[in-house]
């Protein structure tokens, strides 16, 4: 619990009540997760909920069929679980090359802006898997999180709370991805 105070003291949370969103994450987060769409379901409904956004949702690389698969959404973007999106998309290569989040605000390319819009985001967190099983760092899904009900901006100090929140998910999304991966090559062969 201390840590948890702590956390939020430092990156300045109490402004939506985020000790909220961590305490759920990290009690999520204590034992792994190999289920992907548990994971998945998880993280957008948590944030939607606790931080009050119009939407939030997750999409997963799908390397077989070479594209990204929005796994979950909750708010506005619901409707858009089970979208397939290629993998050389521009929003997919700029988080590949930037290794961090992209801010619709801060955005001045059109093909991202396009993008961003389609998925009712206004925040996108990569969550890059540095694993061995990979020959490259590998961009094996994003976070993205819509508008603030309230209509606020994400503030620099929500951004850092955030990424910090999807990096300590990473090592479970890796996991749970692994896990995925194995079990289709085990139910094909």
């Amino acid at each position: 619990m201390p840590l948890v105070k702590c956390l939020c003291h430092v990156f300045g949370c109490y402004r939506y009540a985020y000790q909220k969103v961590l305490r759920k994450y990290i009690n999520a987060l204590k034992h792994p997760m190999p289920d992907l769409e548990k994971l998945c379901q998880l993280t957008p409904y948590l944030l939607v909920k606790s931080m009050r956004l119009k939407s939030a949702g997750v999409l997963v690389l799908n390397r077989g069929a070479g594209s990204y698969v929005v796994r979950s959404a909750e708010g506005d973007a619901h409707h858009l679980a089970g979208t397939s999106i290629k993998q050389d998309n521009p929003l997919f290569l700029a988080l590949l090359k930037r290794k961090k989040e992209l801010l619709l605000r801060n955005t001045n390319d059109e093909a991202l802006t396009v993008q961003m819009r389609n998925l009712k985001g206004e925040l996108f967190m990569p969550v890059i898997s540095r694993l061995k099983y990979f020959t490259e760092p590998t961009l094996l899904g994003v976070v993205y999180l819509g508008q603030m009900i309230s209509g606020e901006q994400f503030s620099s100090k929500d951004i850092s709370f955030l990424f910090s929140l999807i990096k300590q998910a990473g090592p479970n999304l890796d996991t749970a991805f692994m896990h995925e991966e194995m079990r289709g090559k085990r139910d094909v062969g």
